[in-house]
């Protein structure tokens, strides 16, 4: 065991970028001797975590052995990722909740979502809201309270969705950019495949 661990050493030595990284696998070292001392079970439950020290992210089998990985490598840098700060629409008339599955061009292609958009530069999230819905529904809406706000980390980037409550005012919701809509009571909600960004809204209001 003593051997594999200075093997291990020897490798990640070669790898490491930084003193942060030193320095983690020195305690991560430590670790596997006192957990070697402990047990001879060779079980091979495998533990994810990301550290907070630059970018170290490490894996390790509780019982042999440690792997040390760049953040970026396991596809978890946010540092690199562009921040997209977008609005949804959680549009309620008869009891029931507008939903718009997304087209097939899109990012999320086919999930459903709370329709609305990107804020941009100089609006407020609830006039991009307006904007984005006459946009693409060609409705207009009075914006209502803030349901929620959820930080979601997609491939493409990291969504900061927030969603609010709104009324239809003139218009009805015509298909311009989304493939389908549908109008389900909250129960109803979890039925449909939505984007994981809207799925934190559709607990709250099941809950409420």
């Amino acid at each position: 065991m003593i051997c594999n661990v200075f093997y291990l050493i020897y490798s990640a030595l070669l790898r490491i970028e930084s003193i942060d990284h030193f320095f983690l696998l020195a305690i991560l070292s430590i670790e596997i001797l006192n957990t070697d001392k402990q047990t001879n079970s060779k079980g091979i439950a495998i533990n994810r975590h990301h550290s907070s020290l630059n970018n170290a992210c490490f894996t390790h089998n509780n019982q042999s052995g440690i792997i040390i990985h760049n953040r970026r490598q396991l596809g978890v840098n946010k540092v690199n990722k562009k921040n997209i700060h977008v609005v949804g629409a959680v549009i309620i008339k008869d009891d029931k909740i507008l939903c718009a599955q997304r087209g097939e061009s899109k990012n999320l292609s086919y999930k459903w979502e709370f329709p609305g958009g990107k804020i941009e530069s100089g609006e407020t999230p609830q006039q991009a809201l307006k904007r984005e819905i006459q946009e693409e529904m060609e409705c207009d809406i009075a914006v209502g309270k803030k349901i929620d706000h959820t930080v979601y980390e997609y491939d493409f980037g990291i969504v900061h969705l927030t969603t609010f409550y709104c009324t239809l005012q003139k218009g009805s919701p015509i298909l311009t950019e989304h493939h389908s809509i549908k109008w389900l009571f909250k129960y109803e909600l979890s039925s449909l495949d939505w984007a994981p960004a809207d799925i934190p809204t559709i607990e709250k209001l099941e809950n409420m």
